[in-house]
């Protein structure tokens, strides 16, 4: 496949493929050039002597801006260099060739690329170049960083930073640069195949570079606009273009546009079908390509000449060039030379009857190319004229300062919308500390009864009329423990079973003493219960069993009976309190004042737990003894899960 058909279809990567991997070279009449890709040949006799004054120079100031000329003529195309040169400018203050460093290190960040540490190493040479008022060193960053987002695919950037360096160029009367940025210019208007465009400021291009005979610019603008007429099926013309490029075959030496004039050459004649002249051309690139030492240069100038060798007839030769070219294309990612290479290997393999193998070519071809489309879906629409630059840049500023306003508008309500969350959170928190404070009073003035409280004293105090001290210091010790233990667990969590059955025990004992044999009771633990270890809520029991005892057995002089239970069942904790009691269905409005006063703090409590996370509880009350006529009992059952 001649060179011409791949330019058309996927120019944009040879142009980004190949700009990203030339090294940068310096003319001894300028700063910088401004095209990536240019580097010429230093004078010997100049580098000499800039090494000799290098010598016998004596301030560091002297030495800093001699190894930037040195770094420029070689050129140096080492990192550490220029990272040397940049710190040694800082400590002298050398603002200039800080600057002018940064731009240097920049272009060897995107020869490796390292696009991110390009770009801002540009910026900064940019920013500094503006700050001093260098206006010869302010093209260089402004031309790599339009190559380096146009290399990017992103077009629009890339022709802003390209107008900002023609407007500049314009207004100094600065033809090279001229030519630089509409050569710029031309490269974004062809990728997005606006091709006759791209012609008319390729031309301009050429004009320019052949007023001021920089044959470096014209050979490229040469090889460009033999794409641009490739793209527009007007084939004589790019055989016309290349053909001029005959004159710079041996003009730049072991260099990768030396290879591509090569290759320019070897598919015009490719097109005439003057096999021999191809075959010559093809074969001088790959030589030079190899001594670039290049994959990239390599593998394209190896597709010209296994299409030569095609062409003559030398397909077992011409097939292993195409092979081997295929095997490299594939380890260093060229999408463009895989298209190519399997296009061409599948006309060896189908002279040679081989479909299976041409078949697969096909597959990668198709593969390939499908790859390189999507990669190509650019921006469509571009009204760019250079006499409206100034509007269009005021108009990205604009655009840049409505979107810095956007940005901050949404930090803004980032920013609120955190602190409203805090609020609220903060909030709930403290409405859930308040709810769980009103229930422990609540809580609290349940178990600590004034009814209860009052007639124990006057127990205590009739045992001491009595003269039962024995009986009264007893009474006194039990009535102590549950006071204290209400007072001390009335704000945990949880405590050990243990304790609350100790509680139970004491309370109990107050009531029975209190209310002589009106009622006996019995508390079972299932065996499988380690007291000491497992926890519940504290005080959950003692509301219902005040109930039961003062309210439930109102009128029972004898035979009541209260018996509560603990037991385990797979994962859970159920624990009963069932009384003989009148059940819930009895009348007196005291008693009903209490028992729902019970209900509605353990549902509040139950409740808050599960909120809180900290437990999932839940409990039923029922008829005891639904059968019996009068004393159906109360039954309270509540149910904890064991990993809480």
């Amino acid at each position: 496949m001649p060179i011409a058909s791949n330019c058309f279809l996927t120019r944009l990567q040879q142009q980004a493929d190949r700009y990203a991997k030339m090294p940068m070279r310096r003319a001894s009449s300028l700063l910088f050039t401004l095209l990536l890709c240019v580097r010429v040949c230093a004078q010997p006799g100049k580098l000499n002597t800039l090494k000799l004054q290098l010598t016998n120079a004596k301030s560091d100031s002297q030495k800093v801006r001699l190894r930037y000329e040195i770094g420029i003529a070689c050129p140096v195309l080492r990192t550490s260099y220029w990272d040397s040169l940049l710190t040694d400018a800082r400590a002298c203050h050398l603002r200039s060739i800080e600057g002018r460093a940064l731009q240097g290190l920049g272009r060897l960040y995107l020869v490796n690329n390292f696009h991110a540490r390009a770009l801002n190493n540009f910026m900064q040479s940019y920013r500094i170049a503006l700050e001093t008022g260098d206006t010869a060193a302010v093209f260089a960053p402004l031309t790599s960083i339009s190559r380096l987002f146009y290399i990017k695919n992103e077009i629009r950037r890339a022709l802003d930073y390209c107008y900002r360096g023609m407007e500049l160029a314009e207004f100094r009367h600065d033809t090279l640069n001229m030519a630089n940025c509409l050569f710029e210019e031309s490269l974004c208007y062809f990728s997005n195949k606006d091709l006759n465009r791209a012609i008319a400021l390729q031309l301009r291009c050429l004009k320019l570079y052949s007023q001021l005979g920089n044959n470096r610019g014209i050979a490229e603008s040469l090889l460009s606009l033999g794409a641009d007429y490739y793209g527009l099926h007007q084939y004589n013309l790019m055989q016309g273009y290349y053909l001029e490029c005959k004159k710079y075959t041996d003009l730049f030496g072991d260099d990768f546009i030396s290879v591509d004039v090569n290759n320019a050459l070897a598919s015009a004649y490719n097109n005439l079908n003057q096999w021999d002249s191809c075959y010559k051309y093809a074969c001088k690139s790959y030589q030079i390509a190899r001594r670039c030492k290049s994959n990239l240069y390599t593998v394209r100038a190896m597709g010209e000449l296994a299409t030569a060798l095609y062409a003559k007839g030398e397909r077992a030769k011409g097939r292993m060039m195409g092979e081997t070219a295929l095997k490299i294309a594939k380890t260093t990612g060229f999408t463009l030379q895989l298209a190519n290479f399997s296009g061409i290997l599948k006309k060896f393999y189908l002279s040679e009857h081989n479909y299976k193998k041409a078949l697969e070519m096909e597959e990668l071809y198709t593969a390939a190319t499908a790859k390189l489309v999507n990669q190509q879906a650019l921006e469509k629409e571009f009204d760019h004229h250079l006499e409206l630059k100034e509007n269009e840049n005021q108009l990205l500023t604009l655009e840049l300062r409505q979107n810095r306003y956007i940005l901050a508008g949404l930090a803004i309500v980032a920013v609120l919308i955190l602190v409203i969350t805090y609020l609220f959170f903060r909030q709930q928190k403290l409405r859930n500390e308040q709810e769980s404070t009103l229930l422990e009073q609540k809580l609290l003035r349940t178990q600590m009864n004034p009814h209860f409280i009052f007639n124990s004293l006057q127990a205590v105090q009739s045992f001491i009329v009595g003269h039962d001290v024995k009986e009264a210091l007893r009474y006194l010790s039990s009535f102590a423990k549950v006071i204290r233990h209400v007072l001390e667990n009335s704000r945990a969590d949880s405590i050990a079973l243990d304790q609350e059955i100790d509680l139970l025990k004491n309370y109990l004992y107050l009531q029975q003493l209190r209310f002589g044999q009106r009622f006996s009771y019995s508390i079972h633990i299932d065996e499988a219960i380690n007291g000491s270890r497992l926890l519940i809520p504290p005080m959950l029991l003692q509301p219902f069993i005040e109930n039961a005892v003062e309210h439930g057995m109102y009128d029972i002089q004898s035979g009541g009976i209260l018996r509560i239970s603990y037991r385990l069942d797979k994962q859970f904790l159920y624990i009963e309190i069932v009384d003989n009691g009148y059940g819930m269905s009895y009348k007196p409005l005291e008693a009903k004042k209490h028992r729902s006063l019970a209900l509605e703090i353990t549902r509040e409590r139950i409740a808050l737990m599960n909120k809180r996370g900290k437990i999932h509880a839940s409990f039923t009350i029922s008829d005891a003894f639904p059968n019996e006529k009068d004393h159906k009992g109360v039954k309270v059952s509540f149910r904890f899960p064991l990993d809480h």
